[in-house]
């Protein structure tokens, strides 16, 4: 499972959209700063 809990806590500590962080404040990052994997109850490497 991907989760993107990261990116979600930067944007509601900036108190900005999807948009203004992509187009107006040109964050750009790496996946791996804004998401992470998680493995479901049960699931096997």
């Amino acid at each position: 499972m991907i989760v993107f809990d990261k990116l979600w806590k930067l944007m509601e500590q900036k108190g900005i959209s999807t948009y203004k962080l992509r187009e107006e404040c040109g964050i750009d990052c790496k996946v791996e700063d804004i998401m992470e994997y998680r493995k479901e109850p049960g699931q096997t490497p």
